[in-house]
């Protein structure tokens, strides 16, 4: 009866010592932890197939409403995406303002909250009164939408452990995911937002599509690879980070 109860009570402590350490929580970071103005290196899904390209967080700025954003740029040979991220150091948020493609956009108004720190699993906040305007976005059988303008937007966000594989590699990561729900007309339409951030709070993978007609549309998908030249300054911001957080 001893040894059942103390392989009972072993077989706890293994469970409890598996999940401490699959666990973790990501804290704000400040400025640097975004990486602003190196190169990363992603694999974006297109029509025409995967294409490699760089990822700068805040190559530039530009001021809208008032609000500082990141100008954050995603190229391509042959293709320029941009996301508008504000940070807000005080209340520790990353704010999102729009998605251009190319060859739509996605406005939100007046923004969203695109991450809130500290991350954590089962960690979660709303919105309300969102309104989110898209302009010329490909619906599959239906062609061409040149502007669909959604109000009284609704929005969810739930952060997930959870595991990815990326061309990186396999890392253990928070998924933040976010879903705006509303109607045009009392015809559902839900943006559904999806990113997988590591430990050093890297985007390991971001996914952007709209559920609209029944129909879902991709509107980004991009997956990590490495870091170029510059991956020895980032591990060393990293040994800091780590330093600092003691």
């Amino acid at each position: 009866m001893k040894k059942l109860i103390r392989l009972e009570l072993l077989f706890t402590i293994f469970l409890l010592t598996i999940n401490c350490a699959w666990s973790f929580e990501i804290q704000w970071p400040g400025e640097q932890g975004f990486f602003i103005r190196e190169e990363l290196l992603y694999n974006r899904a297109t029509k025409e197939g995967h294409k490699e390209g760089l990822f700068v967080f805040g190559q530039s700025k530009e001021i809208i409403n008032g609000i500082e954003y990141y100008d954050c740029s995603f190229t391509t040979a042959t293709s320029n995406v941009h996301f508008y991220f504000s940070l807000n150091s005080e209340n520790q948020k990353v704010l999102l303002k729009k998605l251009n493609t190319g060859e739509g956009e996605i406005n939100i108004k007046p923004f969203t909250s695109f991450l809130e720190y500290p991350l954590v699993e089962s960690k979660s906040w709303n919105e309300k009164g969102i309104e989110i305007i898209g302009t010329n976005l490909e619906v599959p059988d239906l062609g061409l939408l040149p502007v669909l303008t959604v109000r009284n937007v609704k929005a969810e966000t739930t952060i997930f452990l959870s595991s990815v594989s990326v061309p990186a590699g396999s890392f253990e990561a928070l998924l933040i995911e976010s879903r705006y729900v509303g109607d045009i007309m009392n015809v559902p339409m839900i943006l559904i937002q999806r990113t997988w951030l590591d430990r050093r709070n890297i985007f390991l993978k971001m996914i952007f599509e709209l559920k609209f007609f029944s129909k879902t549309i991709s509107i980004f998908d991009m997956e990590f690879i490495s870091f170029p030249a510059t991956e020895v300054n980032l591990k060393q911001k990293s040994l800091l980070w780590a330093f600092l957080k003691k």
